[in-house]
């Protein structure tokens, strides 16, 4: 007997962990529909995995997806093993930077470096005297930035460390550059704002990453309320194929409506808000 859906996919010859006698599976609007052979199963469209394994999605459990739409669209420095590599990255960058624009980053790690101790802005000012450069840790809880960043963001020796953050100094008591947790938001409130268009591209750019990966559902760690219409646009425009279960970020404007109004389930799925995502005392990174 033959199955078929309308606007349906079918995929042939593959293998199916757990159903040894199967080797198509019928999909239709993201859901399956049916398991079967090949020859019993049709649809509107068929693609042939010629033997190969098919895996449930899978899940990650604590991601950023506007971070990482962002990060693909800012300077990666992830694994890189020394200083003197990331600035060849950034020099080269700053050829593409307009004199006075941010260079953003992220990623760097000086746990992967011969000399594991936090850089300084010695190091960024003498490639980028003129424009601000601001690197996020891999761990999203510090950031290394040059003096000009400093500058823009009226940083000094004066300046008090902000609660739940940390400037780390030199011997003198100045900036070295690393800023920790809530002060890194001293330099970055000073960051050109990105626009809704620039978000929607960013997350849309995030989601493309997750599909080739074949990851289906993620934590979103920390969802501000931007992002969550973002995603119910989405929705509605049939854009969005993968599952969220967002974290609301530690911001009462951002959570006080949702306390009064209870959790949010998307009808089909795609998007679960009823988690409020939390800080005490720091990060282990």
């Amino acid at each position: 007997m033959e199955t078929s859906l309308r606007k349906s996919t079918r995929f042939i010859n593959c293998t199916i962990s757990g159903i040894p006698k199967a080797n198509a599976i019928l999909c239709n609007e993201g859901a399956i529909k049916t398991i079967g052979l090949s020859g019993e199963i049709v649809g509107d469209k068929t693609i042939d995995l010629r033997g190969g394994i098919v895996y449930p999605g899978f899940t990650d459990s604590h991601l950023h997806l506007l971070g990482i739409g962002m990060s693909l669209e800012t300077l990666n420095l992830a694994n890189i093993t020394s200083p003197e590599k990331i600035i060849k990255k950034i020099v080269e960058k700053l050829k593409s930077v307009h004199e006075g624009q941010w260079l953003q980053g992220w990623g760097w790690d000086q746990n992967n470096w011969r000399d594991t101790v936090y850089p300084t802005k010695e190091i960024l000012d003498a490639v980028s005297p003129n424009s601000p450069v601001y690197l996020k840790r891999v761990d999203g809880h510090a950031a290394w930035v040059n003096s000009r960043a400093l500058t823009i963001a009226n940083i000094t020796k004066k300046t008090q460390d902000p609660d739940g953050g940390k400037i780390l100094r030199d011997n003198y008591g100045a900036p070295t550059g690393i800023l920790i947790d809530s002060a890194m938001e001293l330099v970055r409130r000073f960051i050109p704002k990105y626009s809704k268009a620039d978000k929607k591209r960013m997350v849309l750019k995030a989601i493309s990453q997750l599909n080739s990966m074949g990851i289906t559902f993620v934590h979103d760690a920390g969802t501000d309320l931007e992002t969550i219409e973002l995603l119910k646009n989405l929705i509605s425009e049939k854009q969005l194929n993968i599952c969220i279960y967002a974290m609301l970020t530690n911001n009462h404007e951002v959570y006080d409506n949702y306390l009064k109004s209870g959790p949010f389930f998307d009808n089909k799925g795609y998007l679960t808000v009823r988690t409020i995502k939390l800080f005490l005392d720091g990060a282990l990174g």
